[in-house]
């Protein structure tokens, strides 16, 4: 989330900002690869999938090309993935102020 925030201050703070910006690392990340990283996160607490077979009309692959963030907000993300989905596991997780032990 550090990283969208990060672009959409260049947006607001920007003069000439394009109508449509893609956000995203620019690495093309499966989703075995994402339901991967999570698992490993969140630990013990097994992930529940219902995984289809691929139906006519899927595309094989797809990612963003963030490329005019880069040139024309001089923007690009600085998370990893495994780090990111770590600190949001570690934010949803937290116990909140005053919580007894």
């Amino acid at each position: 989330i550090d990283d969208l925030v990060g672009l959409l201050r260049r947006v607001a703070d920007g003069d000439g900002v394009p109508a449509l910006v893609n956000a995203g690392s620019g690495r093309p990340t499966t989703l075995a690869t994402v339901v991967e990283v999570v698992q490993d996160v969140v630990g013990p607490l097994r992930l529940v999938l219902d995984q289809q077979e691929a139906r006519s009309f899927d595309i094989p692959a797809s990612w963003l090309d963030v490329s005019l963030a880069w040139r024309s907000l001089g923007w690009q993300a600085t998370t990893d993935l495994s780090a990111g989905v770590s600190a949001m596991w570690r934010w949803l997780t937290r116990e909140p102020p005053g919580t007894a032990r």
